[in-house]
């Protein structure tokens, strides 16, 4: 991480700037003096102030040279020192994040031996905590549809390195638990929809290898429970990924219990978070559809469920005076139709209820003589739902 370093090399100039030889610093109060009078710019005052500093830095260097120093300039050349290595560490950084363009490049590679190396790269920019490994490593991941079994498992050695084990260890031992559901949040949180399809890959392959401890998962249901806005839909997005493998991950009474409050309750109703409730109703198309046995409790929660993707998928809970909550309302309501006819006994009853309501509540039908005009992001929201479910049918 730079930041430390560049907060080292300001504190360090600071304090060499400010206990210069006399000498120096009064020939720097002459020359910045000069330049006043002379209304030079702004960029000239820093050449000034940067060449009087390298001066200092030469000439306490080169007092270094001598036995008997006093305490002031011990500590002024330890101070140089130090400045010296921030300075090498900034350099090193550079180098490497400047070589990160090259290193993507050679995952396009068509010889296998340059990808290898590519992702090994990227493991042990990883090692230096460098910025550029995990977004390396997010372009990486496409690899993991390749149609080589030896890219495809360097793929998933780079990526058990990067996220889910102790940087050196190659794999052998794993982070905390927590760390592991920290760096999975932060990998699908900021990812786009087709590096997801990736890391979900990656995921549902280590899971069903038993290679991410269930506990990682428990965390993760921890987190979800009590965190809100975009961790809270991370953390079920890093669910539903797991349980493409191991649907067990969320089909159970209380899984989906929770899950029901977390993803599809009153809060996220209240709040309109459609960002959660589509992390939801993806998770949903992970487990088996349910049969109907009114004695299960699997099937009721099932139940009480389809109620609230219903709601969703109508619209009931959008704003019409507020566009962007429409817009925002189409990727969830997709997912909620989705999940419908995943896993409700019969998803046709309810794709026909969603219509009559929606019908009902956009024309009128039913009341009255029915309206004679309608709201636009009412009627978009209608059609929008009608065609979807047309295409599921």
């Amino acid at each position: 991480d730079p930041v430390p370093y560049v907060e080292k090399v300001k504190e360090l100039e600071v304090y060499l700037k400010a206990n210069m030889p006399s000498d120096i610093e009064e020939a720097l109060a002459k020359s910045l003096q000069e330049l006043e009078e002379n209304s030079g710019d702004e960029k000239s005052k820093e050449e000034i102030e940067s060449a009087a500093l390298a001066a200092a830095i030469a000439e306490a260097e080169e007092a270094s040279k001598e036995d008997n120093l006093s305490e002031s300039q011990m500590e002024y050349l330890a101070k140089v020192k130090a400045l010296k290595f921030a300075s090498s560490a900034l350099g090193f950084i550079d180098l490497f994040e400047d070589s990160n363009g090259a290193f993507e490049s050679m995952l396009l590679s068509s010889n296998a031996s340059d990808v290898t190396e590519a992702l090994r790269f990227f493991v042990r920019a990883r090692h230096f905590q460098l910025p550029s490994a995990v977004t390396g490593m997010k372009q990486a991941l496409a690899l993991i549809w390749s149609s080589e079994t030896g890219i495809q498992d360097e793929v998933l050695k780079a990526f058990v390195e990067v996220f889910i084990s102790v940087s050196g260890t190659e794999g052998k031992e794993l982070l905390p638990h927590n760390e592991i559901a920290d760096n999975l949040l932060f990998l699908a949180g900021q990812a786009t929809v087709s590096e997801r399809a990736s890391i979900e890959e990656a995921i549902a392959r280590l899971v069903k290898d038993n290679r991410i401890p269930s506990e990682v998962f428990m965390l993760l249901w921890s987190i979800a429970s009590g965190a809100s806005g975009e961790t809270r839909a991370a953390a079920i997005t890093v669910l539903s990924m797991g349980a493409t493998a191991d649907p067990t991950i969320i089909d159970s009474a209380t899984r989906l219990r929770l899950l029901l409050d977390v993803g599809l309750g009153d809060v996220v109703e209240e709040k309109r978070d459609w960002t959660t409730i589509q992390s939801a109703a993806s998770a949903l198309q992970r487990i088996p559809r349910a049969t109907h046995d009114p004695s299960s409790a699997r099937y009721l929660v099932i139940e009480h469920i389809t109620e609230r993707l219903c709601s969703v998928a109508q619209g009931d809970w959008c704003i019409d005076e507020n566009t962007q909550d429409t817009c925002a309302w189409f990727a969830a309501a997709e997912q909620a139709i989705n999940a419908i006819f995943a896993i409700c006994p019969w998803p046709e009853r309810a794709a026909a209820d969603i219509i009559r309501v929606m019908e009902s509540t956009t024309f009128g039908v039913g009341v009255g003589d029915g309206q004679t005009s309608c709201h636009s992001l009412r009627l978009s929201r209608f059609f929008f739902t009608m065609g979807h479910i047309s295409l599921k049918l």
